[in-house]
């Protein structure tokens, strides 16, 4: 992050430090002060649930001052630190220092009603799952459009999945949060959907794609794919440049 740093280690568990902590991102149920102590002991609020009664994660993502982990066997998402524009999905704005479930909504259709997050991805101040249903949920800031959702209001909870379009591979294979926007891989894994700003300058509306204007829509089938097809026109080429 900005001013953490955390770990998985081998045994499942995560340890947080910083130099700045005002916004609990240590995780060590303390949302204030300063100092760069490890904490060795893992991140408060994993336990229960999991192996034995105790969460483990599977992998560790930081933002700029907020972390979330995709924990094992329950294939949840919990997130700690920084909360002012609801990256932390738990339906407010507060900061906390203890680690808790992102709010996906009501029950599952299917895993005894449980939802289950195949993949993870965490922006600047923004974080996006892919669900084992195949539903891509985006929560936190969303002024530029970044969560995907149609507007530009925040997204304080992950219960509001992206329109990709209607296409028949027009879901979300993988993800990935950049700080003021987000590119999905489609299924057919052949085109790339983006939307925010792709610009360093967020300023710069000339590189919006989705709903970054303000002005709604553009997602779905509005949204212009990317071809990752990289060899050439079809001219039976053999892709290597010659």
């Amino acid at each position: 992050g900005v001013d953490h740093t955390c770990v998985r280690g081998a045994d499942g568990m995560v340890d947080c430090w910083s130099g700045v902590n005002v916004y609990g991102q240590r995780g060590v149920g303390v949302s204030n002060g300063f100092g760069g102590v490890r904490v060795d002991f893992g991140v408060v609020g994993l336990s229960g649930g999991g192996v034995g009664g105790v969460r483990r994660a599977l992998r560790v993502y930081a933002g700029d001052d907020f972390t979330c982990t995709l924990t094992a066997v329950d294939f949840d998402v919990f997130c700690w630190g920084r909360g002012v524009f609801g990256q932390l999905g738990r339906g407010n704005y507060g900061d906390s220092g203890v680690a808790a479930g992102v709010d996906f909504g009501g029950e599952s259709p299917d895993r005894n009603g449980r939802w289950r997050v195949a993949s993870l991805s965490v922006g600047g101040r923004h974080a996006c799952a892919i669900l084992e249903s195949r539903e891509l949920r985006c929560w936190g800031y969303n002024s530029l459009g970044q969560c995907g959702v149609g507007d530009t209001s925040a997204v304080p909870v992950g219960r509001r999945s992206v329109n990709l379009g209607s296409g028949v591979f027009d879901y979300a294979a993988e993800v990935a949060c950049g700080y003021a926007s987000t590119c999905v891989l489609l299924g057919d894994r052949l085109r790339v959907k983006c939307f925010g700003v792709l610009s360093s300058d967020v300023s710069d509306l000339s590189q919006c794609l989705g709903s970054c204007s303000g002005a709604g829509g553009g997602m779905g089938d509005s949204l212009p794919g990317i071809s990752l097809d990289v060899w050439g026109d079809g001219d039976g080429g053999d892709g290597d440049g010659d």
